[in-house]
């Protein structure tokens, strides 16, 4: 990352608007402290063309058959959305070096509740379709889905733990892909806001051939339930 950016501060690219042209941006996404932001959205809606920036912030976006009128949409869990027309999207990376700060925002999260006649002291697994009230945890994946997907739950366990979390399931609203990877994680919360990573390691898993419903098997990953959490799919 450090070697990036010292290319954006030494030579940094001047991006201007060609009718004729294609454009091609390379950036980063970073908060406030300078620290750059994972899996942040970059997309142009009306376009349907968009990207995600990697484990270091970093992106790559192409734009073709482009206009000053096009909007560009920049959006990550737990910060402000950014909508910038594309000049001014444009002159935000001259004047910053190629740099994109989001900010944080406040973050309510829907609360679902674990009943305690629901659960095995053991063990149990948070499912959508789980009785007699839990909130479905509905997915839909479009091809505006291309831009980039968030989806977050807030589990409050009511009973006394501490519970291992044996599987996750969800029921899928709308899938129009053969093939889709998703990746979750869990969070302790402060605030109601996404604060501390329970485990560091990426849970990646594919829902293929346009599945209704899934369920992923997560009792390898040690997630023990003492506390409220957030769940957080994209």
């Amino acid at each position: 990352m450090k070697y990036i950016l010292l290319i954006f501060t030494v030579i940094p690219l001047q991006y201007q608007i060609k009718a004729q042209d294609s454009l091609k941006v390379e950036a980063i996404v970073l908060d406030k402290n300078n620290q750059p932001l994972p899996y942040v959205s970059i997309g142009v809606p009306k376009a349907n063309v968009g990207t995600v920036s990697d484990e270091k912030g970093r992106f790559k976006l192409e734009l073709t058959h482009f206009s000053e009128k096009d909007t560009i949409l920049i959006s990550h869990l737990g910060y402000k959305r950014l909508n910038l027309p594309l000049p001014v999207f444009l002159e935000t990376l001259n004047k910053n070096q190629n740099k994109i700060f989001l900010e944080e925002k406040p973050l309510v999260l829907k609360e679902i509740k674990v009943l305690g006649d629901k659960i095995n002291m053991q063990a149990y697994s948070y499912e959508n379709k789980t009785k007699p009230v839990l909130p479905k945890f509905f997915v839909f994946f479009t091809n505006n889905s291309n831009l980039g997907l968030e989806i977050a739950r807030k589990i409050d366990v009511k009973q006394k733990g501490p519970f291992l979390l044996k599987s996750v399931s969800l029921e899928i609203g709308l899938n129009e892909y053969e093939s889709r990877v998703m990746r979750m994680k869990f969070y302790s919360l402060a605030n109601d806001l996404p604060d501390k990573l329970i485990i560091e390691k990426d849970i990646i898993f594919r829902i293929i051939n346009k599945q209704k419903e899934f369920t992923i098997d997560v009792t390898d990953y040690d997630i023990w339930l003492m506390m409220i959490l957030s769940c957080l799919l994209s």
